[in-house]
């Protein structure tokens, strides 16, 4: 039995997360600090990734779906339209957070593993090598 979709069309999908983007643009986190010798109370705003999962929440939030499971996953083939505007949200997801990394507003540690991004290095072990030992076995003379 086909399920009724929350979010009828592609295009009501690319709208929804253009308004996502100018909420999380317009809202930054507020970090609460101490700055100076006198430690000064102050609070600072720091700017939101735009994430999937984000999306997810702020899309739960607003009462419109809980999730894009069904949507990104192709549920039964009834999504297949929804597929393309996907990818597009999630490219850019993944630009604002690489691009926010690389211009030091997110951490780039964090914003590395998140995306899969990793610095493979080969290490090769140069301690004292293994001894070897010849083992001589000598038979007592039978005579």
């Amino acid at each position: 039995m086909p399920r009724d979709k929350a979010i009828k069309t592609p295009e009501e999908l690319e709208q929804l997360f253009e308004r996502y983007k100018e909420w999380v643009k317009k809202n930054p986190y507020q970090v609460h600090d101490f700055v100076g010798k006198d430690a000064v109370e102050v609070w600072k705003q720091r700017e939101r990734p735009l994430t999937w999962t984000g999306f997810e929440g702020w899309l739960a939030k607003e009462g419109i779906v809980t999730q894009l499971t069904h949507y990104e996953q192709n549920d039964r083939g009834a999504y297949e339209e929804y597929l393309p505007v996907i990818r597009a949200i999630k490219a850019q997801c993944r630009a604002d957070v690489i691009d926010g990394a690389l211009s030091g507003v997110y951490n780039q540690n964090i914003a590395a593993r998140l995306e899969g991004l990793v610095d493979k290095k080969e290490h090769e072990h140069k301690g004292i090598p293994e001894p070897t030992f010849e083992v001589v076995i000598k038979k007592p003379d039978d005579a």
